[in-house]
């Protein structure tokens, strides 16, 4: 028992180094506080050289921004011009003739609007016929989507640049090269990417008391379910303008994931229903058969044109 005043004699053990010998020597505590000081020196370099970067960056985009700035003045004219049409900066095109402005929402399977932008006053390009051919890099294959446009008027403020819009659809996502021609003769040529639309399954609506899978007053396919390899009879429903529907029809098939395509109608001859505003209302039976069962983007093209899509499901 411990007397009062006094320490136990554990205490005064417990007090003490738990090691037989001095491992922590002298020599190591100075190379203990060599490295602290090394390390302050090297933290205050490293931290004016981070100083001296930060301030050589900003003065690289002060001055890179300026330049940018200066540049594609036009450019951000065009953004705010335009921003009520949902227009985004596109492609430059080589040689800097012209650049393209897809509509913001663009993606494949669906028509989308094309601003134009020519690095020319529209006194040189007046009456010219602009033309546009899609090549679809994975494959080479070649759409037609501008067939002919005459330059009569120009959206562009400015008095050296002339702004054209077209109208057309890409049926594929991914890398398509725009090849522009002028009076028949090359101008200058666009890569854009087409994203991957969206894929859920077309809703349905009512006409002439039929139900049909598709998009009201524009696009729709009646009939069975859609069962793999096996060929069943569609009615389509078709809402255009006469110059979109005169063309011939045919309907590709193209598979989510895969990127699969198929050709399931060559030909689709109509019957018009009713005629009224320019706009024809017309149905199309035919005979179908969709290969395997997943998600299929039915895409309606007339000529090279792409006059929309639904999506389905087969079973």
């Amino acid at each position: 028992m411990a007397i009062e005043g006094q320490r136990p004699k554990w205490m005064e053990q417990m007090a003490g180094s738990p090691f037989t010998k001095n491992y922590f020597t002298t020599d190591m505590q100075e190379k203990i506080v060599r490295q602290i000081n090394n390390d302050k020196a090297n933290h205050r370099l490293f931290a004016r050289r981070k100083l001296l970067i930060s301030l050589v960056c900003s003065f690289m985009i002060l001055f890179g921004g300026i330049g940018l700035l200066w540049k594609y003045t036009n450019v951000v004219d065009d953004i705010v011009q335009y921003a009520n049409m949902g227009m985004s900066i596109g492609s430059k095109a080589r040689q800097a003739q012209v650049n393209v402005f897809p509509d913001g929402g663009m993606t494949a399977g669906y028509k989308t609007t094309y601003l134009w932008v020519f690095e020319r006053p529209l006194d040189q390009l007046k009456g010219s016929e602009m033309s546009v051919k899609a090549i679809y890099q994975p494959t080479g294959e070649v759409l037609n989507v501008v067939p002919s446009k005459i330059i009569n008027e120009s959206i562009r403020r400015t008095d050296n640049q002339t702004g054209v819009v077209t109208s057309f659809g890409l049926p594929y996502a991914g890398k398509w090269q725009l090849e522009v021609s002028l009076d028949g003769n090359y101008f200058a040529d666009v890569e854009i990417n087409a994203p991957e639309p969206d894929w859920t399954t077309s809703g349905s609506f009512q006409w002439n008391d039929m139900e049909f899978n598709g998009k009201e007053n524009r696009i729709g396919v009646r009939g069975m379910d859609f069962e793999a390899n096996n060929a069943n009879k569609y009615m389509w429903y078709l809402k255009g303008s006469e110059d979109e529907l005169s063309a011939n029809r045919r309907v590709i098939a193209i598979q989510q994931n895969t990127g699969r395509v198929e050709l399931i109608v060559d030909s689709l001859a109509y019957s018009i229903m009713s005629k009224e505003n320019e706009q024809i209302e017309s149905y199309i039976p035919c005979l179908m058969n969709l290969p395997a069962p997943g998600l299929w983007r039915l895409t309606v093209m007339t000529g090279d044109q792409l006059f929309d899509s639904i999506v389905v499901q087969v079973k």
